[in-house]
């Protein structure tokens, strides 16, 4: 009843915006993966694994676990926050895939020139700045959707002060509510029921959903220059042992998974201890 036409511009360029961006994020995984010269199993039983083939598959899980955690913090943002669809948001996007396409060229240079400090720096370089935008993207993206809830308050309080308690047509506030209510991007949230009005069992469910999307903020932010310091580590490790090239990741992946384990356990016990009370 309240869908508008802007929200299908928004939802379009939301589709389109995402699906871009993990259509790209997947074809530059997919390329790094293409360089890796699989040997012969009859070669690796007589001589082993070469150390080529070792170097060029480490090389690609360094640069596969730093896409793959960026996606994972690009993900969890927009699974809890609506896409605005506004300029600086598509370019803040596109700058992040430019960094994202370097990788390949970054990525083999990285393992044929290994040792080398210059190419170490440049990989490094490219991977801080492609999380720093990604950290731009989703702070940039939290304050705008913080801005909209607060509008959407303020617009409430005036909806209802004024046009359900005088409703009269001609009357100039109602007429500006009203037109500022078509041209928003959810309008139906003004004709919801006021909060305290719910049932306490949907109110504990709102006040949930709330709390785990500030705690989802906080864990990508944490985990994003934890992981820079993981790819650091890993990548001035790269040269000198390969064992502690897959340690240092090996913690790295440990961390992300169990920090995410801790923090909905955590979550869980709270719940269940409101629930006891």
């Amino acid at each position: 009843m309240f869908h508008t036409e802007h929200d299908d511009i928004l939802q379009k360029r939301q589709d389109r915006t995402i699906a871009f961006f993990d259509a790209i994020l997947a074809i530059a995984i997919t390329i790094m993966a293409l360089s890796i010269t699989f040997p012969g199993l009859s070669d690796v039983l007589d001589k082993g694994l070469d150390s080529n083939f070792i170097n060029h598959l480490t090389g690609y899980l360094i640069s596969f676990l730093t896409l793959g955690v960026l996606w994972y913090m690009h993900m969890l943002h927009f699974t809890y926050n609506e896409f605005v669809g506004k300029s600086t948001e598509i370019i803040l996007h596109f700058v992040l895939l430019f960094f994202i396409t370097l990788f390949q060229p970054i990525t083999t240079s990285l393992i044929t020139h290994r040792g080398d400090r210059l190419n170490q720096l440049a990989y490094l370089t490219v991977s801080f700045l492609m999380y720093v935008v990604n950290l731009a993207l989703i702070g940039w993206s939290r304050r705008e959707n913080e801005k909209k809830n607060q509008k959407n308050k303020e617009l409430w309080k005036l909806y209802h002060d004024y046009v359900l308690h005088d409703p009269e047509e001609k009357n100039p506030q109602a007429m500006e509510i009203a037109r500022y209510v078509s041209q928003m991007q959810k309008p139906e949230i003004l004709l919801a029921k006021r909060f305290e009005r719910l049932p306490a069992e949907y109110q504990d469910i709102i006040q949930d959903h709330k709390e785990e999307r500030q705690l989802t903020y906080r864990y990508t932010v944490v985990m994003t220059w934890v992981f820079i310091v993981i790819v650091n580590v890993a990548v001035d490790m790269f040269p000198y042992s390969i064992p502690g090239t897959y340690l240092v990741l090996l913690f790295g992946l440990l961390v992300l998974v169990m920090s995410r384990f801790l923090f909905y356990h955590k979550k869980r016990e709270i719940i269940d201890d409101e629930e006891t009370e």
